[in-house]
């Protein structure tokens, strides 16, 4: 999966609006991963936030393997279950 650090993406949207996206893609409720952005998630809202610009953020793209990330995936596919 592709992730951003949350840091990268605060030059291109506000703050306000970064969470009203993270609150949407159910971010929140895991603190441990809130400074991960999925981009593939943030692409279904396109339409929703135009003023992301999704062209520049992807210079940023970073892929993350890290505890947080597995923990995520386990932790949210158990609770969904």
């Amino acid at each position: 999966m592709k992730y951003i650090l949350v840091e990268k993406i605060k030059k291109y949207i506000s703050l306000k609006k970064l969470k009203i996206i993270m609150k949407y893609i159910l971010l929140e409720k895991y603190k441990f991963i809130k400074k991960y952005i999925y981009l593939d998630k943030i692409e279904k809202y396109k339409k929703i936030y135009k003023k992301i610009f999704l062209e520049k953020i992807e210079n940023y793209k970073k892929i993350y393997f890290s505890r947080e990330t597995k923990n995520y995936k386990e932790i949210y596919s158990s609770r969904r279950n």
